[in-house]
């Protein structure tokens, strides 16, 4: 943001106020809403229900904010290698995760009643190694010097295509917390062991499957 012209107070802003919203957007709320879930016995699905208009709300109000603040400074937009529907992709795709984990994968838990833990770790590892093969085949990002003047905006498939393995934790979140019914604190734990092995493994498995 300071790169396309707003002032150092002005971004800090903005990114205080948009990290901020991330405690109110559903499916993957901030740690106080676990809380709430925990101490109050309200369950997770009701607490995501109520928090998704105010969420909504929030971040078309953040988006109004910074383009009037855009407007003051003259700032003109970059250049769009899509269209203005990319704007709000992230909330969107997220929303569009839930919907599937819920309705889509929903069946399997109908399905296979009897399903436990080892069986849903061998559909974690295999959906995985696809998206980790599927990145491995696209050359990593350049670094960006932060210095350098913004041309034009990336392209999302670019960048998403990358890192599509970091959607798994979020996936086992949702099923833990829509589907399995699992505690808060027991689905956000298994969220964060997935993360972590994530972490710890890609880089090794992306160099061995380039070669």
């Amino acid at each position: 943001m300071e790169r396309t012209g707003f002032k150092p107070e002005k971004a800090g802003a903005v990114e205080m106020t948009s990290s901020r919203n991330g405690q109110l957007t559903p499916p993957v709320m901030g740690a106080a809403a676990f809380m709430i879930s925990e101490f109050t016995g309200i369950s997770y699905p009701e607490l995501i229900k109520h928090a998704f208009l105010p969420a909504v709300i929030s971040y078309i109000a953040l988006v109004y904010t910074v383009h009037l603040e855009a407007l003051k400074l003259g700032l003109e937009g970059l250049p769009r290698p899509s269209r203005l529907a990319n704007l709000l992709f992230g909330f969107l795709f997220v929303a569009v995760i839930a919907i599937v984990v819920y309705y889509g994968f929903g069946w399997i838990k109908v399905a296979f009643p009897g399903m436990g833990m080892l069986s849903a770790s061998v559909l974690f590892l295999v959906a995985y190694l696809v998206l980790l093969s599927l990145a491995a085949r696209h050359p990593d990002l350049e670094p960006d010097d932060p210095n350098a003047p913004i041309d034009v905006l990336p392209r999302p498939w670019g960048v998403a295509i990358t890192g599509f393995h970091f959607i798994l934790p979020i996936v086992i979140l949702i099923w833990c917390i829509l589907i399995e019914r699992l505690s808060p604190t027991l689905s956000a734990y298994w969220a964060t062991v997935a993360m972590i092995f994530i972490v710890l493994t890609q880089h090794p498995l992306k160099r061995f499957m380039r070669g």
